[in-house]
């Protein structure tokens, strides 16, 4: 049993239509995120949100309204209780967590306080965000894991 934090693009990348993938790291980033969440909901590993639930409605305001991503969510959401972690973390007049410290991008930063709250300190797990890589540096020296589970889909990105 682990438990996650788990970056919305995770979610929506497994409803992402065939139609617009550009790449095989890209279809096969589809197949990985699917794969990802089917084997984290058969299992006993917790996700970690924050308790004001901005997380949450991240995902649910990404994914479509009866999609793949819409029905795990809610299997996730109807498991007992156990299942998610919720932290309390502190938030900023513009909304974005606080941290000790900048990353890439503001909105994501809810992420990393969570994750940064819990003990022991959980992985990230990302899928198609290139912020994480640039962060890699700090996030490191704060004690932060970035599971890519999309790696070569990231490459291409950071090479474009």
């Amino acid at each position: 049993m682990a438990d996650y934090v788990v970056d919305t693009n995770v979610w929506v990348m497994i409803d992402k239509p065939i139609s617009e993938v550009k790449t095989v790291a890209e279809l096969d980033c589809i197949k990985t995120c699917r794969k990802w969440l089917e084997d984290f909901l058969a299992s006993d590993d917790k996700l970690i949100l924050d308790a004001q639930y901005k997380i949450l409605r991240e995902y649910r305001k990404n994914v479509k309204q009866g999609s793949r991503a819409y029905q795990l969510l809610a299997i996730l959401e109807t498991a007992p209780r156990e299942r998610l972690i919720e932290l309390f973390i502190e938030f900023d007049e513009a909304g974005h967590a606080v941290l000790p410290f900048e990353t890439t991008d503001p909105v994501d930063r809810k992420f990393v306080a969570v994750a940064l709250k819990h003990t022991p300190t959980p992985p990230i797990v990302d899928a198609t965000d290139t912020h994480w890589s640039k962060d890699h540096q700090v996030l490191s020296k704060a004690g932060l894991i970035v599971q890519e589970i999309c790696p070569r889909y990231i490459e291409e990105k950071l090479a474009q």
